[in-house]
């Protein structure tokens, strides 16, 4: 397919049209990722690709550790082990010749039928030297996958109901509808930068043969994203009417906060009242640690524009950090006659969720558009808010930036300011990663922590499931965390719970 045309297939049908997605499955995928046709699943990235996996042929396994291995052998021992309340490791053991090894599943004793001993079994996963020599992440295989040539594999997020390795299925099965997507790169571009045509690419990324192939398509996927980036910066710079804060709205400002800004939150407030003032719309994004400052940055100008005569709409991605800002803001704001509002747009700055997107939702003058964690946002769903103004200006605030936001900060409209410091902390963060078989030992070194009445917070990716969050709480605090209190937040509560939850644990 040349450039500027479009092929016959149409990737809009619906996902139902892809073997093994019913009308179920198609919704789990519009819950889970926002994807409702097959256009939408060839945009689906993966996460991480598996690197081509190394057959072991009897080689030291000294030499292959911490790699990715294929592995078969005979199994001589399954056994399960009980690590406490509602917690267990399968553990199938395989002997190749002189070497053996121990494969773990977690919590799937239910597989246990599967195994047998005496019968020749083949393993893929990460090879692991811990009290003899294991298997981890470990999958089971055909033993005709010791065979052939060896591939990269990507590896999607799974969703609720949606297997990661059913989402690769499931993708590798949209391949075949890869030629309706539309070139939108010129000829000539696409040649200079030697790099292959939309459709190829897209099969490099989901198909590669080789890494370098999977390199080769993510070169081509972020020309196209430089290229519409470019092409629409000018639709970016619109003209606005100028927001001046002169000298004694500025002191009246200042005056609200019950502590002094430092000197970094001064030199990016500085920058932020000069684009506010230049004519321009401002389109900024502002990325800070937790405890930086981003909250306060964002008061101050909105304070600006509401000093002007403009509304300000405020967007977070959860209802607790809904709260959070609201109770922050009325606190500063009290004694004044600036309005701050839940979810709707009444008063002169509105605080929400995704209902500010509601089509019900109606601004007399939004001046001014502040996005609290921006990638947890789609693009339509900002357009849609910023277009209940009149090129009002955008600060979009982050504490971790993802690639597309860079991209857009250092090539497209976002003009990046950073807050480098957390005010008043002086505390070292430690990052440390597990396996799901050290969880409990790990947090039997919090208990001297929590006996001495400081507090923990748990984050789990997932409501439901063995390792979700409502199997987690039973667990620790059905067993370890028995003597302690415990405050459960999910989304399935209302804002009322979710706050209530909030409350009990800011209170102790």
């Amino acid at each position: 397919m040349t450039s500027q045309q479009q092929s016959a297939v149409d990737i809009s049908q619906p996902l139902t049209v892809l073997s093994g997605i019913g009308h179920s499955k198609a919704e789990k995928y519009k819950v889970a990722f926002g994807i409702s046709d097959v256009g939408g699943l060839l945009r689906l990235l993966p996460r991480r690709y598996q690197p081509p996996a190394i057959i072991f042929k009897g080689q030291d396994f000294a030499g292959i550790v911490g790699k990715w291995i294929k592995i078969s052998g005979e199994i001589y021992s399954v056994s399960i082990f009980r690590m406490g309340y509602k917690r267990n490791v399968l553990n199938v053991r395989i002997k190749m010749g002189d070497k053996k090894l121990c494969v773990g599943f977690f919590n799937q004793a239910f597989r246990i039928k599967q195994f047998v001993e005496g019968e020749e079994i083949a393993f893929e996963g990460i090879l692991a030297e811990k009290n003899g020599w294991q298997l981890t992440s470990a999958e089971v295989i055909s033993l005709d996958d010791m065979q052939g040539q060896q591939l990269p594999r990507p590896i999607y997020r799974k969703g609720e109901g949606l297997p990661s390795k059913f989402v690769a299925q499931s993708v590798a099965k949209s391949l075949e509808f890869a030629e309706g997507l539309v070139e939108r790169l010129p000829d000539e571009l696409i040649d200079g930068a030697r790099v292959p045509m939309l459709a190829e690419a897209v099969r490099m990324i989901h198909a590669p043969r080789t890494l370098d192939e999977v390199e080769l398509g993510r070169r081509r996927l972020a020309l196209g994203e430089l290229y519409a980036l470019n092409i629409n910066r000018d639709k970016y710079q619109q003209e606005c009417e100028p927001l001046v804060c002169a000298p004694e709205t500025w002191q009246r400002i200042l005056d609200l906060l019950p502590f002094n800004l430092n000197a970094e939150q001064l030199q990016v407030v500085g920058a932020l009242r000069d684009d506010l003032a230049s004519g321009k719309c401002m389109q900024r994004l502002l990325h800070g640690e937790v405890g930086s400052g981003k909250t306060v940055v964002a008061f101050v100008l909105a304070m600006i524009v509401v000093a002007a005569g403009g509304q300000v709409a405020i967007l977070a991605p959860t209802e607790i950090l809904v709260h959070q800002h609201y109770l922050t803001f009325s606190k500063w704001l009290v004694g004044t006659k600036t309005t701050v509002t839940l979810n709707h747009s009444d008063g002169h700055i509105a605080i929400g969720t995704h209902a500010l997107l509601s089509n019900k939702i109606k601004f007399n003058d939004l001046r001014l558009v502040v996005f609290d964690e921006q990638q947890r946002f789609g693009v339509k769903q900002k357009a849609s808010l910023i277009a209940k103004g009149v090129h009002p200006h955008v600060l979009t605030m982050t504490a971790t930036p993802i690639p597309r936001t860079l991209a857009w900060s250092y090539y497209g409209s976002l003009r990046p300011c950073v807050l480098e410091k957390r005010a008043g902390a002086n505390a070292q963060i430690e990052t440390k990663v597990f396996n799901d078989t050290q969880i409990e030992e790990q947090c039997e070194k919090l208990l001297p922590m929590l006996n001495k009445a400081q507090q923990m917070l748990i984050v789990v990716p997932r409501i439901d499931g063995e390792d979700g969050l409502l199997s987690w709480h039973e667990y620790l605090m059905g067993g370890l965390f028995k003597q302690f209190k415990s405050s459960l937040v999910h989304g399935r509560l209302d804002s009322r719970q979710v706050q209530a939850a909030v409350d009990d644990f800011r209170n102790g």
